[in-house]
């Protein structure tokens, strides 16, 4: 699940969630829109579906995604990822293809190739945030039948 702040004419929030969509605008992103929205995609999709989210980061999102869902797979995007690291540790030029190349790896070997490359400021980043929170190979739920939809 992921929140956007709208621009222009609607100064909102918007949570997208992709199969099976759905949508929910708020004035705001806060607790109250975003328990409620959860609440309602939980009731749409029955208590004993399993299910795995993945968002970009955004605390409000994280906390209730806890809350609704306990027992699901939370993660991050690894554009999300990519930008708290620009702002956690100066990144090198290389930083963005590694950690896109290390993201989708499907095996735990081609990861380590990519993540080894990386710095030790930006190693000790992406281990704070943990592994399976955005890496491929180290999904806990099934590797397959994700789909992964970037709304700018």
């Amino acid at each position: 699940m992921t929140s956007f702040c709208l621009r222009g004419d609607y100064l909102n929030t918007m949570f997208v969630v992709t199969l099976p969509i759905a949508f929910g605008m708020a004035m705001e992103n806060n607790l109250d829109y975003c328990t409620w929205f959860l609440t309602r995609l939980k009731e749409a999709l029955g208590v004993a579906r399993e299910v795995s989210l993945i968002t970009n980061m955004d605390d409000v999102v994280s906390f209730c995604i806890c809350h609704a869902f306990p027992y699901s797979h939370h993660g991050d995007t690894s554009k999300s990822v990519f930008m708290y690291m620009c702002i956690i540790c100066i990144s090198s030029r290389i930083l963005e293809p590694l950690l896109w190349l290390a993201s989708k790896s499907y095996t735990m070997c081609n990861f380590e190739q990519n993540v080894l490359q990386l710095t030790y400021d930006e190693h000790e980043v992406l281990v704070n945030i943990g592994y399976a929170k955005w890496a491929r190979s180290y999904f806990p739920n099934i590797h397959w039948n994700v789909l992964n939809i970037d709304i700018p």
